[in-house]
């Protein structure tokens, strides 16, 4: 070959090699991002099946661990709860024992002052006497005795003990009256537990009192057992409220096997020998080793409620020892299973769509590297990447006015809530003189029993009856009428204080607490107020802007009715749909009609110069903006309706 061929054979080669560029370029991406999708895809779906089997034995480890730890809570709770009402079993049955013998001395204190210096002693006694027996609780089960010193028994239910009982003994051999008289004397009043009844010896706490006349003292009682049946049905009705699924429920058997509570069978029944499929007594099984263990987990199948069929059943048993209780909830192995496959099954679709979405990546990319080889040049890249910058660029201050717009409108807000705010605030102080006077006629009767107490203790010294106990009852006097001129003062003083965020509360609740800041002025006034309420409505509110609101109507339907004779008041509270509504109206005349669309103005006012013109404003504000709601008015036959509107769904 000589060198003009030569020549013209490596400028063929070379002209080869450059129409082949193109093709490579080409080719040799959409190849290589072919082999790298395929690798990639491959030991992703290995990675993730490997993930898959690792995930699902460690979700179903930890599902068996919640659902245990969850029943031991549950368990736990549950006993604590019995225990704690049984170690504190006592406490309410002397709170209650106190409580009656302080009415009956009460009524028995009241009886001989009143009637001591004008009847003779034997007609005060049989007054009292009379008075005590109507005195009964627990169906008739519980009652007041009185017992005088020398053991005769003066006022008691049983045939038998209408006599003197001094050397009565109870079922331990204790001569208890002689105890409870010893026990009258050197301290007054005290608690004492017996087993009273020899043919019925069951435990039973008394509480006496010396009643400080005749030589009485007071008595009354009631017997464990009573307390005991009252928590166990108190525990067994908690029991029922809490069963929400029909496979976690709980049930309680005593050591004998009989059904103290269970949703599905009949309680009384005997199940000690119930078994299961395989022939296992596993009631039997619960209460041996709950009594001897404490707690006890056992193993069993049963036929799950939710999917009625038969499944593995774990429960927990503990052992209550004072009321014989076993008590055992549980779950099914076949609701954790399927909880279990469910969970499973969105873990799969999720794994499934992410190798989805890897292929169609991988596939979506390949094609832009294709089109992208072919179609684009350098200078449209470039004139792509400077209109972006151009777009990002306007895009960026876009958001910074934006974000700058957003600010202002929240500052603007905040300074508009803050107006708002100091103008309730200053609406209230402006009711300052009427809040003065409310309290005012809040204190009068007070003050008057006040009075009263101090002369009943100057008559007493006087006539030198003035004892102790007398002394300690008028000075207990003293200070609950204290606490109430306190309490009064508090009411009113955080009626002054600015909400911070709403509350659910009742409605009868704030209207009832508005009422009682102004319903002395009523009472001054002789306005008769009058009630309609439906007590199950909640609304979420700004508990004393809602209390100014109804004291702005209510203050001013008092205004509106000081010239009427025979005023009165009406307040409903209902609902309509999910409206709730608090209507008050009175019977004033009503509102002159060209007054009606300028009512809610602010410095509006129909008292001439009295009214600040800011009250039913500042009403209607706080309704409208800070409640979501409505405030209406309208002339009815016999004067003006108010009507607040608020959203229950709210």
């Amino acid at each position: 070959m000589n060198n003009d061929e030569l020549k013209k054979h490596h400028a063929k080669t070379r002209l080869m090699r450059e129409k082949n560029i193109p093709r490579f370029m080409i080719v040799v991406p959409v190849v290589a991002i072919v082999i790298l999708t395929v690798l990639i895809t491959y030991f992703y779906i290995s990675y993730r099946q490997q993930h898959f089997k690792l995930e699902s034995q460690k979700l179903k480890e930890e599902y068996i661990k919640t659902e245990q730890k969850h029943l031991k809570k549950r368990l736990e709770s549950l006993y604590l709860l019995l225990s704690k009402k049984y170690e504190n079993m006592e406490e309410p049955m002397r709170e209650s024992l106190k409580s009656r013998i302080t009415i009956a001395y009460d009524t028995a204190e009241y009886l001989y002052q009143r009637y001591s210096r004008g009847y003779n002693e034997a007609a005060v006694k049989d007054l009292i006497l009379g008075t005590l027996s109507r005195m009964d609780w627990n169906d008739k089960k519980d009652f007041i005795w009185v017992t005088d010193k020398k053991g005769n028994n003066l006022l008691a239910r049983q045939k038998e003990f209408q006599e003197n009982i001094l050397e009565y003994k109870d079922a331990d051999g204790r001569f208890i009256i002689k105890e409870e008289i010893a026990s009258v004397e050197k301290y007054k009043e005290v608690f004492i537990k017996t087993r009273y009844d020899p043919e019925n010896p069951r435990v039973q706490l008394m509480y006496i009192k010396d009643f400080g006349h005749f030589d009485w003292f007071f008595g009354t009682g009631t017997h464990h057992l009573d307390e005991y049946e009252r928590i166990k049905k108190s525990m067994i009705k908690t029991l029922v409220s809490v069963q929400t699924d029909p496979d976690e429920y709980f049930y309680i058997v005593d050591s004998k096997g009989n059904i103290i509570y269970h949703p599905q069978m009949l309680l009384g029944s005997n199940i000690m020998d119930l078994r299961d499929k395989v022939g296992f007594a596993y009631i039997k099984e619960q209460i041996t080793r709950a009594k001897k263990e404490g707690v006890a987990q056992t193993s069993y199948y049963s036929t799950s409620h939710r999917y009625g069929v038969s499944s593995l059943k774990t429960t927990l048993s503990v052992y209550f020892k004072p009321f014989d209780w076993i008590i055992s909830t549980g779950f099914y192995a076949t609701n954790i299973q399927i909880a279990i496959d469910s969970q499973q099954a969105i873990l799969k679709k999720d794994i499934e769509n992410e190798i989805k979405t890897i292929l169609v990546f991988s596939f979506s990319l390949g094609i832009i590297v294709i089109l992208l080889t072919i179609a684009f040049s350098r200078r449209i890249s470039e004139i792509f990447i400077d209109y972006k910058d151009r777009v990002l660029e306007r895009e960026n201050a876009l958001h910074e006015l934006n974000d700058s717009l957003k600010e202002q409108v929240k500052i603007e807000v905040a300074a508009q809530r803050e107006k708002e705010k100091m103008l309730i605030q200053q609406s209230k102080m402006a009711a300052m003189g009427d809040m003065i006077s409310m309290i005012a006629h809040q204190w009068r009767q007070p003050l008057n029993q006040m009075s009263y107490v101090m002369m009943n203790i100057d008559g007493a010294y006087d006539d030198r009856t003035l004892s102790r106990e007398y002394l300690d009852t008028k000075l207990k006097e003293g200070e609950n009428l204290l606490e109430y001129m306190s309490h009064t003062i508090d009411d009113f003083r955080n009626f002054f204080k600015p909400d911070k965020e709403k509350e659910e509360l009742s409605l009868c609740d704030l209207v009832d607490s508005a009422v009682g800041l102004i319903e002395k002025g009523f009472e001054k006034h002789q306005i008769i107020l009058k009630k309609d309420y439906q007590c199950d409505l909640k609304v979420l509110v700004y508990k004393n802007e809602m209390i100014q609101v109804l004291l702005n109507l209510l203050k001013n339907a008092q205004e509106a009715l000081l010239q009427i004779p025979e005023g009165k008041v009406n307040i409903c509270i209902y609902q309509e749909d999910t409206i709730a509504k608090i209507c008050i109206s009175d019977n004033a005349g009503g509102i002159a009609q060209e007054n009606m669309e300028k009512i809610f103005e602010p410095y509006f006012s129909t008292k001439a110069h009295q009214g600040t013109g800011l009250g039913l404003y500042m009403s209607k504000m706080i309704i409208n903006e800070h409640m979501d709601g409505d405030i209406r008015v309208e002339n009815l036959e016999t004067g003006a309706q108010f009507c607040i509107e608020l959203n229950i769904g709210d």
